[in-house]
C-alpha cells in the first residue's frame, strides 16, 4: 500500500483474473510510505499462488484521507503454499509405494512415505519425487528433497514450502533423528542447437516441449548416498547426461537433423544440485 491509508481486517484485494485476496490482519499509515499486511486466499488451490510485486485492485476495507488514491500488490516474495486436491493417480502412487515398503521405524522409504503427505509434494508410479540422503552429516543425519511439480515448473520447492514439510517431518521422525528438509540448488542447463532442420518456429517449439518433458522425466537431485536399483529414491551420484538432450531433439516432430553445439558434456552435478533447462538457443 502507499499513501496514509487505513486497511481493515477482512479487506477484499483482487487479482485482474478474479482471484481475491483477504486482509488477515488490518493496519494503518500515517504518513505517505509503504504498508505490508498479511493476506490469505479467498478460495483454494494452486491457481491462488500469485507471482511478486502483482497488481492488486482494492475492492473494499481500504480507506485514505490522502488526495492520491492508494494503491496496492504482492510483495517481491510472491503468495505460495496454495496447492490443489490430491488427484487420484497421485494418491494410489502413494498407496502402492507405502504397500510396496511397509513401515520400519524410520528408514528412507518412510521419509518419502511421510513427505509424499505434505500436501504440494508430487508422487509419481513411474520415478521417485522424495529423494533421501542418508548420513548426510554423520550417524543419525539425513536428508530430504521433496520435489513439487504441480506447483513449480522444475519441481523445486519454495523456502516458504521447505518449512511448511519440515514442520510436518517434526511431528512424524523417530526421537534422535536429525533430519534436514532441503531444496535442490538449481543448475540450469543453456543449450545452443545448432543446423535445426526445418528450423521453423513450429520445429522449435516441438524442440523445447521434448526438452521440457525430459528434464522433467530424467532430472533429479544428486547426492551422496550409495545407489541401489531397489531404492531409485536414495539421492545419489548423478549427472544429467548429454545424449539425453541429443535424444530428446531428435525425438521432436518435424525434425530431420540438428547438432547439440553446446553443453559438450554431460552436466556433472554436487551434492544437493539439480539440473534444470536454461536458456535454448537456435543457430544456423
Amino acid at each position: 500500500m502507499t499513501d496514509n491509508v487505513a486497511v481493515l481486517t477482512g479487506a477484499i484485494l483482487r487479482r485482474t483474473d478474479g482471484v481475491e485476496l483477504i486482509v488477515s490482519a488490518g493496519g494503518t499509515l500515517a504518513t505517505s510510505g509503504t504498508l505490508t499486511v498479511p493476506v490469505v486466499a479467498a478460495t483454494d488451490g494452486a491457481a491462488t499462488n500469485t507471482a511478486g510485486n502483482t497488481p492488486l485492485e482494492i475492492v473494499s476495507g481500504v480507506t485514505s484521507t490522502s488526495t492520491t488514491a492508494p494503491t496496492c500488490a504482492v510483495d517481491g516474495d510472491g503468495l505460495s503454499l496454495g496447492v490443489d486436491v490430491e488427484d487420484m493417480e497421485s494418491y494410489r502412487a502413494r498407496i502402492l509405494f507405502r504397500k510396496r515398503n511397509p513401515p520400519h521405524g524410520g528408514n528412507a522409504a518412510d521419509y518419502v512415505d511421510w513427505t509424499g503427505q505434505v500436501a504440494g509434494v508430487s508422487f509419481f508410479l513411474d520415478r521417485p519425487t522424495v529423494y533421501v540422503e542418508r548420513l548426510w552429516q554423520g550417524a543419525g543425519t539425513i536428508r530430504v528433497f521433496p520435489l513439487m511439480y504441480d506447483l513449480y515448473p522444475n519441481g523445486i520447492p519454495s523456502a516458504a514450502d521447505v518449512l511448511r514439510v519440515a514442520a510436518y517431518i517434526e511431528t512424524v521422525r523417530p526421537a534422535g533423528a536429525k533430519v534436514t528438509i532441503a531444496a535442490p540448488q538449481a543448475v540450469p542447463v543453456d543449450i545452443t542447437i545448432a543446423g535445426l532442420s526445418p528450423n521453423t518456429s513450429e520445429v522449435q517449439e516441438a524442440v523445447l516441449a521434448e526438452l521440457r518433458d525430459t528434464f522433467f522425466r530424467l532430472s533429479r537431485p544428486a547426492g551422496n548416498d550409495d545407489a541401489f536399483g531397489s531404492m531409485p529414491y536414495l539421492a545419489s551420484p548423478f549427472s544429467f547426461s548429454l545424449s539425453w538432450i541429443w535424444q530428446a531433439v531428435a525425438n521432436a516432430t518435424g525434425e530431420q537433423r540438428h547438432r547439440i553445439a553446446s553443453p559438450s558434456a554431460d552436466q556433472a552435478l554436487l551434492s544437493g544440485q539439480m539440473a534444470v533447462l536454461g536458456t535454448v538457443t537456435f543457430i544456423p
